[in-house]
């Protein structure tokens, strides 16, 4: 069971946007992750170094829906393949929780709760992708700041977390949460990390960020034509992007996974995620009819109907492409910034 919960986080969108390694491993490898890499993980490696062990593990029940095995029993890969240009940053699914006790320990700040107790506090809201305690360096050591990240697996999750534990933003300064998480004295301070950043922005606009890095690099440009992205409302529960692109590939008579390279179609979607859209890069006569026969219900998504698709004209469609290529840009601009700070680090 520890190593088939170890594979699900491994394997997960929230690890794969900060695990530089099981990324360029997914690049490298043709979207797998070899098992002999994994028994690399001194977190898999407490558990076993047997690889007919972490093979089974991979076909577990529970995550048939997320990871499947080769042929060979060799190597893992995602049943929906990662790209960290749909993927996001994760902050719309997670919260910050602070007041979260600490004690001293040889004259450095420890956490008096494991990160699985902190956990187990949010799991009723749903499954929790990760855990992240916050420290910052004193004498060269980590020290515990009382604070940590919590982010889902789901939008709907996160939702409820936020419903639950933060006081509702029109019910004035009294305005209370409808429960309160406490551990030991302490009551938790929730918040979305979203706010919170936003909130650390505008304390100090003039402050540049630590990790943030003057470079140079190639900007994403891309002209696009009318009338090629469809926006679907209202996604069935459960869904991903692996069951959208399923949709698509049955209308238009192709391979699932044959979609994105024979018809130049991607899906910008995360699963939790209510909207998506998808996008065509060519023409092509059938994508009105698909967007209707969506709308019309007459085209389902994992045999259920969306609540509306339409094609994307005017202010709608130009803000679309805008956010798309900031987006681009954005991730490029942090590619550099991280490829330079490492070289920095390399030369010290």
């Amino acid at each position: 069971e520890s190593v088939v919960e170890r594979l699900r986080f491994f394997f997960s969108d929230a690890n794969l946007r900060r695990d530089k390694f099981m990324r360029n491993e997914l690049a490298e490898n043709d979207g797998k992750v070899s098992i002999e890499a994994l028994l690399r993980f001194n977190s898999i490696k407490q558990h076993t170094e047997d690889a007919t062990i972490v093979a089974k593990a991979a076909k577990d029940a529970s995550l048939v829906d997320r990871i499947k095995l080769s042929e060979d029993e060799k190597s893992i890969s995602r049943v929906v393949p990662f790209d960290m240009e749909t993927m996001g940053s994760g902050v719309k699914f997670s919260i910050r929780v602070s007041k979260i006790p600490t004690e001293e320990v040889d004259g450095v700040a420890k956490y008096k709760i494991t990160r699985d107790e902190t956990k187990g506090h949010f799991t009723k809201y749903g499954p929790v992708a990760l855990i992240n305690m916050q420290h910052f360096r004193k004498d060269g050591k980590n020290a515990a700041i009382g604070a940590a990240i919590i982010e889902f697996e789901t939008v709907e999750a996160q939702e409820k977390a936020t419903a639950d534990l933060i006081a509702p933003a029109d019910g004035g300064e009294d305005a209370k949460p409808a429960n309160v998480i406490k551990i030991g004295d302490n009551e938790l301070t929730v918040q979305t990390l979203e706010n919170w950043i936003e909130k650390k922005k505008n304390k100090s606009p003039s402050k540049r960020s630590k990790d943030e890095v003057d470079v140079e690099f190639k900007k994403y440009e891309l002209e696009w034509e009318k009338g090629r992205v469809i926006s679907v409302k209202g996604v069935p529960e459960g869904c991903d992007r692996e069951k959208i692109i399923t949709a698509i590939g049955a209308f238009f008579d192709i391979e699932a996974d044959q979609v994105n390279d024979k018809l130049m179609a991607y899906v910008d979607y995360s699963r939790g995620q209510s909207d998506a859209a998808i996008r065509f890069k060519d023409a092509n006569d059938k994508i009105q009819d698909f967007a209707a026969k969506l709308a019309d219900g007459t085209v389902k998504i994992d045999d259920a109907t969306v609540a509306s698709a339409t094609i994307l004209e005017g202010e709608e469609e130009e803000k679309y492409y805008k956010d798309f290529i900031d987006f681009k840009n954005m991730h490029r601009k942090k590619q550099a910034q991280e490829k330079k700070q490492n070289k920095r680090r390399r030369s010290k």
